[in-house]
């Protein structure tokens, strides 16, 4: 009787880190069907992993309150208007 083993390839994985001083996680949500409100999360960490075969993985994690509105709410632009005016 003969046995053979055979071993699964290797394969070389390249792992990036995201840069936090030029990385930011955007959003976009409609809002009561009619607008977008959009956002951002500024402090982002994490990583990329890419294999020779092709197949990726990716994992990152932000700081909840880094998170920023990119569009400000009418309320609240008029609000702000109200007090620069008087």
């Amino acid at each position: 009787m003969m046995t053979m083993t055979v071993a699964a390839p290797q394969t070389s994985t390249t792992t990036w880190n995201i840069d936090p001083a030029h990385s930011v996680a955007e959003f976009k949500v409609k809002h009561m069907m009619i607008s977008n409100v959009k956002g951002q999360f500024s402090k982002l960490s994490g990583t990329l992993s890419l294999d020779e075969s092709g197949h990726h993985r990716q994992h990152w994690s932000t700081d909840c309150g880094s998170l920023e509105k990119t569009q400000l709410s009418w309320d609240f632009r008029t609000t702000m208007c109200q007090k620069w005016a008087s």
